[in-house]
């Protein structure tokens, strides 16, 4: 299974708290069953923060050491922050620098880790599960990433991985080559698929080649491996690292067992529609009607929420209902209005009561009455975001 770095980080500063360990989503994959379960995540945790131990016939002075003693040191040791920077003679930011390198290896070795005791589908869905419930507390944030530098920074991470299985990453030529994701889950997607490629190839180089594709940004991993008879990536695994390529509207698939495994992302900055609505199905349903448009969508159930989450992610578009228990949404317009920082961003009204007239005034950018059709929404859009923006809504 796929586990993040936010999980691990989470694990890692609990680790002397059994109790929440026990109660962690990924303490029922531990091979053990009551209060053991707490016990078991933190032992594995500790033999996995060992397993980065390097080679003995590499000097300590190495950097090699670095990320495996900024762990080390905090988490087993339990040293203080600074006692840690003394140990290893680096400034505060460096010693997070590497703990984050470790961290991001833990991840990787864990989910490996629990992979091996899924048994079913009943574990399958306790480890979907967790990973919906770490990726919650992540804040998807896409940013511009040069994806040659990317490739080389999870080759970095992967080396020592892919070489027990004999296999490496074999990374082209620079070129000038953008996408937009959100930079951890993007790694994990990369991380995950060259780890599972290389235990299913077997010994062998595995080729990297990337494109831009019209709109999107297309990565593929290709075996190489001669005489290892084909074998498909687990689906579970195919899923998980699907589910986080679809939070950056990408996707990932394989061509067939054995074969190359390939994921796309935008090429072009997404735009974000925040959906203010107590219905989550109204949220699942507008992201439905803007799928392959790339637009990413949020949903705020809670009127309360809706304010403040506007100022916080400056959205390029919201739709608002009107009916919502506590606060109404045309109390939500007004205030969204009465504000610098949230007043400028349209607002789209949705609701079953008929008031056009009413959103408009109150600042509105356009009204669709319930029940919502893909066609009024795209429609709305593109006369409320600027041309640029609005060109990639088709208007029937």
């Amino acid at each position: 299974m796929l586990v993040t770095e936010q999980s691990v980080y989470d694990l890692l500063s609990h680790l002397q708290d059994k109790t929440y360990l026990q109660g962690h989503p990924l303490a029922a994959l531990a091979s053990a069953e009551g209060p053991r379960r707490g016990g078991n995540l933190r032992q594995l945790l500790l033999d996995l923060i060992e397993s980065l131990r390097p080679a003995p016939d590499i000097p300590t002075s190495d950097p090699a050491w670095r990320p495996y003693l900024a762990l080390h040191l905090r988490y087993v040791e339990l040293r203080s922050s600074v006692k840690v920077q003394e140990a290893l003679g680096l400034s505060e930011r460096q010693v997070r620098r590497e703990q984050s390198r470790g961290i991001a290896a833990l991840a990787m070795l864990l989910g490996e880790a629990l992979s091996g005791s899924e048994a079913g589908e009943e574990s399958q869905t306790l480890a979907q599960d967790a990973l919906r419930q770490a990726t919650q507390a992540l804040r998807i944030t896409p940013e511009a990433l040069d994806v040659h530098a990317q490739l080389n920074e999870v080759a970095g991470l992967v080396t020592p991985r892919l070489a027990r299985c004999g296999a490496a990453l074999e990374i082209p030529a620079a070129q000038p080559v953008i996408l937009y994701a959100d930079r951890v889950t993007f790694r994990q997607v990369l991380v995950r698929l060259a780890s599972a490629l290389a235990a299913t190839q077997g010994p062998g180089a595995i080729q990297v080649d990337y494109h831009q594709r019209g709109k999107e940004v297309q990565i593929t991993l290709r075996p190489t491996g001669a005489g290892v008879e084909p074998t498909p990536i687990p689906e579970s695994t195919l899923q998980e690292c699907n589910y986080l390529a679809e939070l950056n509207l990408g996707r990932v698939w394989q061509d067939r067992p054995g074969g190359a495994v390939s994921c796309v992302f935008p090429a072009e900055p997404p735009l974000l529609m925040l959906v203010i609505d107590d219905e989550e199905t109204a949220t699942r349903m507008l992201r439905r009607y803007v799928q392959g448009l790339n637009v990413r969508v949020i949903g705020v159930t809670d009127p309360d929420d809706a304010v403040d989450l506007v100022g916080e992610l400056q959205p390029d578009a919201i739709t608002l209902d009107v009916l919502m228990p506590g606060r109404d949404g045309w109390e939500v317009l007004q205030r969204l209005k009465s504000m610098p920082e949230t007043s400028e961003v349209p607002v789209i009204v949705c609701s079953v009561w008929n008031e056009p007239e009413l959103a408009l005034a109150l600042g509105a950018a356009d009204f669709i009455r319930k029940p919502v059709t893909r066609s009024r929404l795209l429609q709305a859009l593109s006369r409320a975001l600027p041309p640029e923006a609005a060109a990639r809504f088709p208007v029937d």
